[in-house]
Formats: C-alpha cells, structure tokens, sequence
C-alpha cells in the first residue's frame, strides 16, 4: 500500500481518527467537496492519524478553511505537522497570525521556514500539499499552495535521533485556528500507485442504500437491511446482523457526483461490534464487475469498532488496473461474518 490515509469525513463521524481531542466534529455547514468536512471551533483541537508502520518519506494533502488564527506570542499558528513514534515534531506547517504567511518548523528548528509568495486566506478554501523526507544531513521539506510551490528546505529535518515520521497531526494544542479541514489524503513513496504527490482533488462518497448480490445479513430496526447501514452518520440503534461463519451480503449504492475525472482509490468503512461478550470477526467485501474481493479478518468486541480499508486498484479488473467512476458507480459493498 502507498495511500496511508484518506478522509473527508463523509462518513459524517470523527471515528475515522485514531485521537480526537478537544471535540472537533464532522460538519455539513462549509465543505470543500463531498457532504462533510472537519470543524475545529476552538485554537485547541486537534485530530490525530497513526500510520500503521514508521515513514521516512511522506507526500501529504490538506485543504484549510481557517476562520481565525492563534498564534504562540501574536505570531505563529500550528495547522499541522507530521511527529516521530516518540510525539517530536518533524515537520509543522504554520501560518502568522497577522501577515497570515505561510511557513513551516522543521525538524529542530525554532524558528520557521517561510516564503513571502504564500499567504493563507481567510474564509475561503485553500490547498495546502507538503513533502517531507526525514534525514539529519540530506532531509528534504517542499510545501505547496493550491498546486503552486512555495519553497523547499533541504538539511537537517529530524527533530531527534528518529529518522523517521508515525503521527499526522491536524490542530494544535493551544495556538492552532477555528474553522474547516477537508480533503485530507497521506501517500509515502513505495509501490507502484499513490507513491508521489497527491494533487488538488478530492473525496467523495459513495452511500449504500440499495440490495446486492448476496442478502444473507439480517435487518434490525428496518424492513430493507441496506435502509439500516445507510445513516450518515451512523446510528447503532438499528443495523444488519448474522451469527454465522461466511454468511455475506452486499449493497449496491449512490452515483458519485463527478462525472469525470480520475479516482486514485476507495476507502471502505465499516462499523460494527459484537452484541454479546465473546470473540467474532468480521471482514470488508466488495463486488466489482462480478469479482469478489475480500478483505482481513478483523476482531470485534461489545463496543462499536470504526474499520477502514483503503483499496488503490479495481480487484474486478487485471492486476494494477485503476478505479474508474463507472467502475465505483456500480460497486457492491458489504461485509462478510468471520
């Protein structure tokens, strides 16, 4: 895998991170694309992703709606930055509190890297795209604005010994912003596909709502099983449930709203738990062009669990062979008892 991470929070739910502190929250009121967006209401919020391994070279993707800034001392503003296993800082992307210019701390730095050239606007979206990678004599950070390089830093970028980054950080502990994030996606530089710059693009959702090729789940709560998985955001009171091993269904679901364009992969999520104390599994399935695609084993327990897996080519098609809008447009979705 090369895409780490990918959200707009079109699963309506702040889930989708692994800490959320301070309460931001999924917002409809001011989207970049997509249904929903991430609201930070307060200086003191802040989101957190962990990657599954350590990373020593990170392409990232963030759009900001920043309302008001706050600034360490009256001057800069955290918006987010990329930490070590150990919580260091390697990389901060910041903004003034008063020129609004942007800049970012690297590595053990104190004082930020900055560009006259890019200013952060207020109340309007912007694109913010940075490239980090982590060495104490050969570092490198390239930071862009709505697809327009702002300046590169090469040199010492650790903040450590640790050559390497585990934890986006979107917020700030004290001195951050108010207002939206969007649109967030982290590649690194392996494998064939999502391996370099991300781009302006963005995410959309595709909500299951209809029957599929397999129907063997039960409905709670609901007539039609797909009308209980199709909340956004979700409700635990009614839901789709089965006791035994490989018994299946799928969805059919919403169009996307582009029309054209390329899809670089798909995020499916999940949310499910056990309902009585014991062990269970359960795995992620899609249908793509009458192919089965089955996902890990995933272990459950009494409290509801947030699963997501990201998928880069179609499985439906030859090896490697990218998503197409018709290709997801016509994407089942659903979820295997294990």
């Amino acid at each position: 895998m090369t895409r780490l991470f990918t959200t707009g929070l079109e699963a309506g739910t702040v889930d989708v991170f692994d800490a959320v502190l301070n309460a931001p929250v999924a917002s409809t009121v001011q989207k970049r694309t997509g249904a929903y967006s991430l609201r930070f209401s307060a200086a003191s919020q802040r989101v957190r992703k962990l990657f599954v391994a350590n990373e020593t070279e990170i392409y990232a993707r963030i759009a900001f709606y920043v309302e008001t800034l706050t600034g360490y001392g009256g001057n800069w503003a955290y918006l987010c930055g990329l930490n070590d296993f150990n919580g260091h800082l390697q990389l901060c992307v910041v903004a003034h509190q008063g020129s609004h210019l942007l800049g970012c701390i690297v590595g053990d730095l104190t004082d930020p890297v900055v560009d006259s050239g890019g200013s952060l606007p207020l109340n309007a979206w912007t694109c913010l795209e940075f490239y980090l990678l982590v060495d104490n004599i050969n570092g490198v950070i390239t930071l862009k604005q709505d697809g327009v390089s702002l300046f590169t830093f090469n040199g010492d970028t650790r903040d450590s010994s640790v050559t390497s980054v585990r934890t986006l950080q979107v917020g700030a502990s004290a001195n951050g912003f108010t207002g939206y994030v969007d649109d967030i996606g982290v590649n690194n530089d392996a494998g064939a596909v999502n391996n370099s710059w991300i781009g302006r693009g963005g995410v959309y959702p595709k909500y299951m709502s209809g029957v599929g090729t397999y129907t063997d789940l039960h409905a709670q709560g609901h007539a039609n099983p797909w009308d209980c998985i199709s909340e956004v955001p979700p409700d635990d009171a009614d839901y789709v449930y089965d006791d035994t091993v490989n018994q299946k269904s799928t969805y059919a679901g919403s169009v996307l709203t582009p029309t054209t364009g390329t899809i670089d992969c798909i995020n499916v999520i999940m949310r499910a738990q056990l309902d009585a104390a014991g062990t269970g599994n359960i795995a992620r399935l899609i249908r793509s062009n009458g192919v089965d695609s089955q996902g890990a084993d995933v272990g459950l327990d009494t409290s509801p669990k947030t699963i997501q897996e990201i998928i880069e080519t179609d499985p439906g098609e030859a090896p490697g062979t990218p998503w197409d809008i018709d290709a997801v447009n016509a994407l089942q979705a659903g979820a295997v008892v294990r």
